[in-house]
């Protein structure tokens, strides 16, 4: 689209029109640059949400991980006592 408006614009500078394409524009890019910020803006967010949901997701799965594991990693020192004790 910049493109296209610059190439118009450059025809009616040369033809003396300049002001007027001067006005239309600057109000033309204003509208350009405002879309472009507000796709950065949701390009940011959109990151920002997959970064966290990567985190929290490998998180979630460390946490069920030990939980899974918690039973054969530690043993109660209540069912040692009996199974151990000398008689």
């Amino acid at each position: 689209m910049h493109a296209a408006l610059l190439h118009d614009s450059e025809a009616a500078a040369l033809s003396s029109g300049g002001e007027v394409e001067g006005v239309a524009l600057g109000e033309s890019f204003g509208a350009l640059l405002l879309l472009r910020w507000r796709l950065v803006l949701r390009q940011g967010l959109l990151n920002a949400a997959t970064f966290f949901f990567e985190y929290l997701g490998s998180v979630v799965n460390y946490a069920a991980v030990r939980a899974g594991l918690q039973p054969y990693v530690t043993t109660p020192a209540t069912l040692c006592d009996d199974a151990c004790s000398p008689m």
